[in-house]
């Protein structure tokens, strides 16, 4: 299957010259890139999922990476209010974005960074446009969660009574829910990106701060 690509204003102000890898995947099938980040992100999870939930499974862990999320996204903004990332398309992102994007995505098994702020920044960075960003995270999120949610219910232990699945099945609803609201908010165009990176930023600053505030006085 071949994609028509329509080029866009942003996209005729790139400057070419950049090489063949950085080529744009015009002609290639885009599904296959797609799954190629995808593979990277659940090889990447796989590897570092025990070993992650070992060392910085602890609370306090959980707050400093939340921190450093925060501080990610605010030095993103920064750069999207200098001017300093290009805009382009999705189609015209090479393989190689979609293996480092795939890549920050599979550092998610860390406690505390955000699968879905982790892929926003670097496709941001990588030179997406704010609404494409927010296009390319939702695609390659939504299997990512399904499949991370088959293996924890592989791995559960049998028998899971009605006290278990009552609030599993109630938390499933609220999440969902407010990822609903959430989407329906940030996929505006008209909303100011290095704004909302920034507001997030700090707020998973000072969750962070407060949450290791409070672990430390828990003792």
């Amino acid at each position: 299957m071949t994609i028509q690509i329509v080029e866009t204003e942003e996209q005729k102000n790139v400057p070419s010259g950049a090489g063949v890898a950085s080529a744009p995947l015009i002609d290639a099938d885009r599904e296959r890139v797609l799954l190629l980040s995808l593979a990277v992100t659940g090889l990447l999870g796989l590897l570092l999922r025990a070993r992650a939930e070992a060392v910085f499974g602890r609370p306090l862990w959980a707050a400093v990476f939340l921190v450093a999320n925060g501080l990610f996204l605010l030095a993103t903004a920064w750069c999207l209010r200098r001017g300093s990332v290009q805009k382009l398309d999705i189609a015209s992102l090479s393989w190689w974005h979609y293996v480092v994007i795939g890549a920050a995505q599979g550092l998610a098994v860390v406690p505390g960074l955000s699968r879905f702020g982790l892929t926003l920044i670097v496709g941001l960075l990588c030179g997406l446009g704010w609404y494409q960003a927010l296009k390319l995270s939702f695609l390659l999120s939504l299997p990512t969660v399904l499949a991370a949610t088959a293996l924890e219910l592989y791995e559960a232990p049998p028998g899971l009574d009605a006290q278990v699945l009552l609030p599993l099945a109630s938390a499933m609803i609220v999440a969902g829910v407010g990822a609903f609201a959430a989407i329906r908010l940030i996929r505006r165009e008209a909303l100011h990106a290095p704004r909302a990176l920034a507001n997030f930023g700090f707020y998973c600053v000072a969750a962070g701060l407060f949450y290791s505030l409070y672990v430390y006085w828990l003792g």
